[in-house]
């Protein structure tokens, strides 16, 4: 089973409880700390939203494409399409095709 992580209180009333895995290595790979089984195969899902919107900050796109807070945080979330994350998200569009960028989705191989 998954390590406690986190428990989140009201007052002393324990509202729910978190659970995962952590492992820490360092820059030799090797494992400095872990909570729970750290070779169980997870699949990270949308929590890989942020890591990989990350990538529009550091390679300028940010600031280039003058993008919202709003339009970085509909990059680092899952969403229902609901009338809002379409708007947002057809600003966006724009904005990218006004400035000739074009739209590329990146091929990422599955690890297993």
């Amino acid at each position: 089973m998954s390590a406690i992580l986190a428990k989140v209180k009201r007052k002393k009333v324990v509202e729910s409880i978190h659970r995962g895995y952590i492992a820490v290595v360092n820059s030799q790979n090797k494992v400095i700390y872990k909570k729970g089984d750290i070779n169980r195969i997870t699949y990270i899902r949308s929590s890989a939203k942020p890591i990989q919107a990350l990538n529009v900050i550091l390679s300028g796109a940010y600031k280039h494409f003058g993008f919202s807070t709003q339009e970085l945080a509909l990059m680092c979330s899952s969403h229902f399409a609901e009338k809002k994350h379409i708007e947002i998200l057809e600003k966006f569009k724009t904005r990218i095709l006004k400035n000739n960028a074009g739209i590329q989705v990146g091929k990422i191989e599955a690890v297993f």
